[in-house]
């Protein structure tokens, strides 16, 4: 004999279901994908294993010298033109310290459109026209006045 499930309690099962995976979203580890693009266009090449190399010891000199979307650094050789302590406090994840300064706003306001990386992939990218900036390639407008003022007009 073929008993049914109250409908009460399929609801409560489903809504359970649905609550643990919303707790597992976002559970990958973050980190810094190679710039295979770059690199070919550097080496002119299309050989995968030559291409895949110049990627992987560019992504280990930029991880290096520039640290990771959580803990990012600057190196001590270039000249200091970023503040370091804005820098962090827009890396990482989104939330407050005990401090009550907001961090994480990378995440909060780009991280859409950009990408976590800055490759200009993220999940709204397609949807975009023209698509989001490749930050990774160093080339996008900036501000040359100095900081805490506002850029000149062009």
């Amino acid at each position: 004999m073929k008993t049914a499930i109250s409908m009460p309690f399929r609801q409560w099962i489903n809504l359970v279901w649905i609550g643990l995976s919303c707790l597992h979203a976002g559970c990958s580890k973050i980190e810094f994908l190679p710039n295979r693009l770059v690199a070919a266009a550097t080496l002119h090449s299309t050989d995968e294993m030559q291409v895949d190399k110049v990627a992987g010891e560019a992504y280990a000199i930029a991880t290096t010298l520039f640290g990771t979307p959580d803990e990012p650094s600057w190196p001590t050789e270039l000249p200091n033109v970023v503040d370091m302590a804005e820098v962090s406090r827009s890396a990482g994840p989104v939330g407050r310290a005990y401090d009550k300064i907001e961090r994480g706003l990378y995440r909060k306001h780009c991280v859409q459109c950009h990408g976590i990386t800055g490759d200009g992939a993220g999940a709204a990218a397609s949807l975009l026209a023209p698509y989001p900036r490749d930050f990774r390639r160093g080339t996008f407008k900036f501000k040359s006045t100095s900081i805490g003022t506002k850029p000149n007009k062009a």
